[in-house]
């Protein structure tokens, strides 16, 4: 399974370098990073490329949301955000 991590530094700018190092801190975990900056957090996954991917980031409007593991409720989700307009 991939991971996550998150950086949020109150009193200076995010490192996306120390999100890096979080996420190679369990190689078993995955060895290919994708990181992203929004507003002041810095956002990782990291996965397995001979794995099935489990582990996304996305970014959209200033807002950006970070996922790993298996989401269970999918089709109720997608609905769900759908009768909010969300999709």
């Amino acid at each position: 399974m991939g991971s996550l991590a998150v950086v949020r530094l109150r009193s200076a700018p995010p490192e996306p370098e120390k999100v890096r190092e979080m996420l190679a801190a369990a190689p078993h975990r995955g060895t290919t990073f994708d990181v992203l900056v929004s507003g002041d957090v810095a956002l990782g996954v990291a996965t397995t490329p001979d794995r099935l991917e489990d582990a996304w980031l996305a970014s959209e409007d200033g807002t950006a949301a970070a996922f790993a593991g298996a989401l269970d409720n999918h089709a109720e989700l997608k609905r769900a955000l759908a009768d909010e307009n969300v999709i």
